[in-house]
């Protein structure tokens, strides 16, 4: 009877140490794409939103992935994109300048809003991507 737990034992502890022990589980995880926005200009402040958004394409095409606006934000500013899959994606980001006009809301007018754009390549579920951004305003 003692040889037959001894065997069970080793069976279980053998088990746990090749799946526990860093092997991949079947539950995936999610990768995470991160960085730093930059900006040294005029345009931003209180009633100038930050819009940031992820797309799979570029130029953009249709909603994005993922968005956020922020309201309250002062540069360089740090941001997070969480729950991605493997793949490739585009990060985007502006200010939005002409508060008054709330159609377009957090979108692009490249005339009159600061605003730059990255990519980057999560390779695994687990992958953690830092991209960076620097926006640029356009000559006028």
């Amino acid at each position: 009877m003692r040889t037959l737990q001894g065997i069970i034992l080793s069976i279980a502890l053998l088990l746990c140490l090749t799946t526990c022990a860093g092997e991949p589980s079947s539950v995936p995880q999610a990768g995470t794409i991160s960085g730093v926005i930059q900006y040294d200009g005029v345009a931003q402040g209180p009633g100038r939103t930050l819009s940031i958004a992820l797309y799979r394409s570029f130029p953009p095409v249709g909603p994005p992935i993922q968005s956020e606006l922020i309201e309250t934000y002062s540069f360089p500013y740090r941001y997070e994109l969480t729950d991605l899959a493997p793949g490739t994606y585009y990060v985007g980001a502006l200010i939005d300048v002409d508060r008054l006009d709330t159609r377009y809301s957090g979108m692009l007018n490249v005339l009159r809003d600061p605003y730059g754009y990255a990519s980057s390549s999560l390779h695994s579920t687990r992958g953690v991507a830092a991209v960076n951004i620097t926006l640029i305003e356009e000559v006028q």
